[in-house]
């Protein structure tokens, strides 16, 4: 049995949310990877049974890949060619049979994708570095070209407009956790000179492909979007953070998701509420924005 305080606390609360749209209460499904797509990325039936047994105020989907060469693990689904509608619509109208809303998180893995997944020879990110391939092995990443960079920010825009389409009533940018968008924000990462739009140097240029993915989604949907990012990093500080999410802000995004680690190592200790500390930071930082 629920006892009174709970049924009084915000929990349990109805929140508005941008375009008038109403989550009955503050319970949501966290944004985390499945991994049971089909190989391909499409939605296949466990997928769609296990969704329709989620119920909360509003469900994320796990990280949709919006381009084939952003894609980074098996079983992630797919939101990157026309094709995917159909199966998108099917996990939609699953989410929506439990009266649950729908959100999708959408990503690019950049440097953590992996090339197998489209028969390619490299991952693509901010700068040319090597990672840890395994078993053991090093995986080359080129820098990304400025047409590169614009062609996955409209590859954001054509994915969150195909979810709209689909039913979904949210959108997530996955901002944080080592990929794409996080990689140009974050110095130790970004490695782009200071003549170069998108420099790692300055806060502009390494804010400036989260910026301009937000709007380019914005452009096209009229739902909320919210945006994941990590609270702090190797090459960042939770203050500096807080100069992003009022960007982020004033980009048309509703919600900052205060997150944490990478692809390939998390260092902070797994405990309650344990981003609650940089959180705080990020929030003074960013006053009444």
């Amino acid at each position: 049995m629920v006892n009174q305080d709970v049924w009084d606390s915000a929990v349990l609360k109805k929140l508005e949310l941008p375009g008038q749209v109403i989550v009955k209460n503050r319970i949501w499904r966290a944004a985390t990877w499945m991994g049971m797509a089909n190989p391909d990325g499409t939605i296949n039936d466990t997928l769609i049974e296990t969704y329709s047994k989620i119920k909360a105020g509003l469900v994320f989907t796990g990280f949709q890949y919006v381009s084939p060469e952003g894609k980074a693990l098996p079983g992630q689904i797919s939101n990157s060619k026309p094709e995917d509608f159909k199966g998108l619509k099917r996990l939609a109208d699953a989410i929506h049979s439990t009266g649950s809303l729908a959100g999708a998180q959408l990503v690019h893995c950049g440097k953590s994708a992996n090339p197998r997944y489209w028969e390619g020879e490299t991952a693509f990110g901010p700068s040319d570095v090597e990672v840890q391939s395994p078993p053991g092995g090093k995986l080359k990443v080129k820098a990304m070209t400025i047409e590169q960079i614009d062609g996955v920010t409209q590859a954001y825009a054509e994915g969150a407009k195909r979810a709209v389409d689909a039913g979904f009533d949210a959108i997530n940018i996955h901002g944080a956790h080592g990929y794409q968008l996080w990689q140009f924000f974050d110095p130790a990462l970004n490695k782009r000179p200071a003549d170069d739009p998108y420099t790692g140097i300055t806060l502009e240029g390494r804010s400036k492909a989260m910026i301009e993915a937000i709007l380019a989604v914005k452009n096209v949907v009229d739902v909320p979007v919210f945006v994941k990012v990590n609270s702090s990093s190797n090459g960042t500080k939770p203050e500096e953070v807080g100069e992003l999410v009022k960007k982020i802000s004033n980009s048309g995004a509703c919600l900052a998701i205060i997150s944490g680690s990478n692809a390939t190592r998390n260092p902070k200790e797994v405990g309650e509420a344990y981003f609650l500390e940089e959180a705080k930071v990020i929030k003074e930082t960013v006053g009444d924005t």
